[in-house]
């Protein structure tokens, strides 16, 4: 019986070694070595974006140390391209590592793709286990290569402003612009758009101007139904190149389109079509003046339709020329003129200005003007209707005009303490402007001056005569040394000293007259025009004089040529301004009054 049971386990023990007659399962596993596991295991580099000549290094890891030989390689698609990941080192470990190089046409903005299959390329890879050679599997799973950013594309211009519309209420066939500036030139093609939201409904202010330069505006105007109480917004903070482009105009490089890091609220620019009112019309005959200050400009405008609603206020704008940034003068003025200060004298400065009834009216046409200081070109006597008490309380339509201030600081005020000989102070004469009224008074408002040259005059002055009044004097000036001859004015319709050639000067308008007077002789401007050159004064009478002066308007010393009609600036420089200095104040007086 123990002999039995002695071959009984010898038996079991001689099957269990040789494997027996069974097939596998039959118990022999109990002695075969674990099963290993021949896969690669993915392992890729950090996501970021690369640019070209940078390397995109991918790794395969394995559980056996792999022999490799020849050129195996990864297939990868970036963009729609297909590009091949080299292999680069890993033979005799377990790391297999192979490298793609970028190039400067790839281009893939979402991440690359990886094939999950390795190409062998004629090459091989293979592991050694329990003596044999084993290849290796050339499948992986894949990861998540999406972070694996390509975007060799040269850095192109950065924004570096945005510019919205400016806070208001706009109507209907109201424009709304804004303004993407760029830190170099643009070129622009197709049609760029910025996408909106007005109220609760989607549109697009499309490209309105700017190819070539480092301004681009986009454009939208208001539709019938458009409404938003509450203000607009931009539906993505990103320029829609809408199958268009905006390029570096240097290199075409691809402008950044992102707008986010200069978005301010607009929650002030407000749609209201429905109000039931109708903006005003455009601001027309916008004009420049210098004042007393070396750094302050003057602006006046025509007062524009207001369609049937009071208009409260204006919006102005101004900026150096050259510049891309408006600036909005605060508070708003409530009438038709205003001044502009913190000026830079000699530069040229650029004005706008929109008219305000509850609803934002259009921009007016851009005005220009040059900063000067009109004080250097030394005037010993300068009026203007538009600032009567030279910093003091304006009077109103209808005031008599006791005291006219000289605004030069070489004269004294124009002045007249009978009222019955005061000239009338009416607004809204030209221009939109005030002026003077004479109506035959008697040596009306009368002023001192004191002249330090006598190398001659230059004279401006911006009047209107009666139609068919004939030799009447809109001033005179003289010397108060005596000198009977020491005296000379500007008579109306013959001119500057001269009372017996009728000129025929223009009596429909408000004109604008120059003159030299270079003391026996003058020359005579209209609106720009030569009306006579270095003609003899009348009768001798001479204006080359130093010393204590005076000057009166609307008539002259002798009481008999009283004027009628208006003044609205005068001015009398103590030498002959250079020509360039001459056509510089004409071009200011011009444009303030709008003259012909």
């Amino acid at each position: 019986m123990r002999n039995l049971l002695i071959h009984i386990l010898c038996m079991i023990i001689f099957l269990s070694c040789s494997g027996g007659s069974g097939s596998e399962g039959s118990g022999g596993e109990l002695f075969q070595s674990k099963t290993i596991s021949n896969v690669f295991v993915l392992d890729l580099p950090t996501g970021k974006t690369y640019s070209d000549g940078e390397n995109i290094d991918i790794s395969l890891d394995h559980s056996q140390i792999i022999s490799v030989s020849g050129a195996p390689r990864l297939t990868l698609t970036i963009g729609s391209t297909t590009k091949y990941a080299d292999y680069l080192t890993g033979d005799d470990s377990r790391t297999i590592v192979f490298r793609y190089t970028v190039q400067s046409s790839d281009q893939d903005l979402d991440g690359i793709e990886i094939n999950s299959q390795i190409d062998l390329n004629g090459g091989s890879l293979d592991y050694t286990y329990q003596g044999e050679v084993q290849a290796a599997s050339q499948s992986f799973s894949l990861k998540d290569s999406s972070g694996i950013i390509v975007d060799t594309a040269l850095p192109g211009p950065e924004i570096t402003n945005f510019i919205e519309p400016f806070n208001g209420t706009y109507a209907e066939g109201a424009e709304l612009l804004f303004q993407v500036n760029y830190e170099a030139d643009v070129n622009i093609t197709g049609n760029p758009r910025l996408a909106l939201t007005v109220g609760s409904s989607t549109t697009f202010a499309n490209y309105s101007s700017g190819d070539g330069s480092s301004s681009v505006i986009f454009s939208y105007t208001i539709q019938a139904g458009d409404d938003d109480s509450d203000g607009i917004a931009l539906a993505s903070n990103s320029i829609q190149l809408n199958g268009g482009s905006i390029q570096a105009v240097s290199d075409s490089a691809n402008a950044n389109l992102d707008v986010s890091s200069f978005l301010d609220s607009m929650a002030s620019v407000i749609v209201n079509t429905s109000s039931g009112i109708t903006a005003p019309d455009q601001v027309a005959n916008l004009s420049t003046a210098p004042t007393t200050s070396n750094t302050t400009l003057a602006l006046s405008w025509s007062v524009p339709n207001d369609n049937g609603t009071t208009i409260s206020s204006y919006a102005v704008q101004y900026r150096e020329q050259g510049s891309i940034d408006w600036t909005n003068l605060s508070p708003n003025p409530s009438s038709n003129s205003t001044s502009v200060s913190g000026l830079i004298e000699g530069t040229t400065y650029e004005f706008r200005v929109a008219a305000n009834n509850g609803l934002l009216g259009p921009w007016s046409d851009v005005e220009t003007a040059e900063i000067f200081d009109i004080a250097s070109l030394s005037p010993i006597a300068w009026l203007s209707a538009t600032s009567i008490t030279n910093g003091g309380t304006e009077p109103t339509d209808g005031d008599k005009i006791a005291s006219w201030e000289d605004l030069s600081g070489a004269a004294s005020a124009a002045t007249e303490s009978d009222p019955d000989e005061q000239p009338i102070y009416e607004e809204d004469v030209f221009n939109g402007l005030p002026a003077v009224r004479f109506d035959a008074l008697t040596r009306s408002l009368e002023g001192t001056f004191t002249r330090v040259s006598n190398n001659g005059l230059t004279v401006f002055i911006v009047a209107k005569m009666d139609a068919n009044n004939p030799r009447k004097c809109l001033f005179e000036f003289y010397s108060d040394n005596g000198n009977q001859n020491d005296h000379r004015g500007f008579f109306f319709t013959y001119g500057m000293n001269e009372a017996n050639t009728n000129h025929n000067l223009d009596d429909t308008t408000f004109n604008l007259w120059t003159a030299y007077d270079t003391g026996t002789h003058t020359d005579l401007w209209e609106n720009g025009q030569v009306i006579y050159s270095n003609n003899q004064n009348w009768q001798g009478k001479s204006t080359a004089f130093t010393g204590a002066g005076a000057y009166v308007l609307g008539d002259d010393q002798t009481s008999g040529d009283q004027f009628n009609g208006y003044i609205a600036e005068f001015l009398i420089f103590d030498n002959q301004l250079s020509t360039s200095d001459r056509e510089k104040v004409e071009t200011y007086l011009k444009n303030k009054w709008g003259t012909p």
